[in-house]
């Protein structure tokens, strides 16, 4: 069961799942949260998978 977190600082409003301890949001929300753009956060995202699973190797 996840719960919803309401993150509000008078210039962004995002709804948060949270489920076991672990926020989940949508790359457009954390395209707002850091005033970035939707590709950037996407193009992070694979990165950080790509070096996480060189890492496991």
């Amino acid at each position: 069961m996840s719960d919803i977190v309401v993150y509000d600082n008078g210039e962004v409003e995002l709804n948060i799942s949270v489920e076991n301890g672990n926020a989940w949001l949508k790359t457009e929300d954390i395209a707002l949260l850091f005033t970035e753009n939707r590709p950037a956060v996407v193009k992070h995202i694979g990165i950080y998978i790509k070096l996480r699973s060189y890492k496991s190797i």
